[in-house]
């Protein structure tokens, strides 16, 4: 189970919210259950009008059958921006109530286990706009290569347009482009 930062505050707990600061553990990766919840959806709708409410935006939200449901909140104007853990206590306790009246026409179940979080340092690049958000930023790229492999390759991500990444691996001097479609896996790598 996800321990690394977590925090359950007493006034928290009182309405069923667990309160998360991610720090170098990723939780969809320990759990390897967790679906992501695609913007299209209600739910995501949802989740995001209640988070800008709060003064914060839905950054990813990832499901675990009708039971789990981890929502992932980061600052309005930039993800690399703080969040408080008031924050994030806010907008637990609204979406606890939201699904204690309408969680079945989410598809939720009463008894919802609800994990609300920041993104942490090292942030799943889950989307476009995430990549963009990346930019001059460390990331790890995981990439199919042209023979079916799964390559891997760390440094600062130098742009991503026209379907293209573009990434100064470290230690090199000329840049590497990665095809968004070949991407498997991206999250930043910051470096302590």
């Amino acid at each position: 189970m996800f321990v690394a930062g977590q925090r359950n505050l007493a006034d928290s707990r009182s309405v069923g919210c667990s309160v998360m600061f991610q720090d170098n553990i990723n939780f969809n990766r320990l759990n390897g259950v967790m679906a992501f919840v695609g913007q299209e959806s209600e739910l995501w709708t949802e989740v995001n009008s209640v988070s800008q409410d709060e003064g914060l935006r839905l950054y990813d939200l990832e499901k675990e059958g009708n039971r789990k449901l981890k929502v992932t909140v980061a600052n309005l104007e930039s993800v690399r921006e703080g969040i408080s853990i008031d924050g994030c206590t806010r907008i637990c306790k609204r979406l606890r109530m939201l699904f204690a009246a309408e969680g079945a026409q989410y598809g939720l179940t009463e008894d919802l286990e609800l994990d609300v979080s920041s993104p942490g340092v090292n942030r799943d690049l889950r989307t476009r706009d995430h990549l963009n958000e990346a930019v001059g930023e460390r990331v790890m790229l995981k990439f199919s290569d042209p023979k079916g492999k799964n390559q891997v390759l760390v440094g600062e991500l130098k742009s991503f347009k026209d379907d293209s990444l573009a990434l100064l691996e470290d230690g090199e001097k000329e840049v590497e482009e990665v095809a968004y479609s070949d991407l498997v896996e991206a999250r930043v790598d910051f470096k302590f």
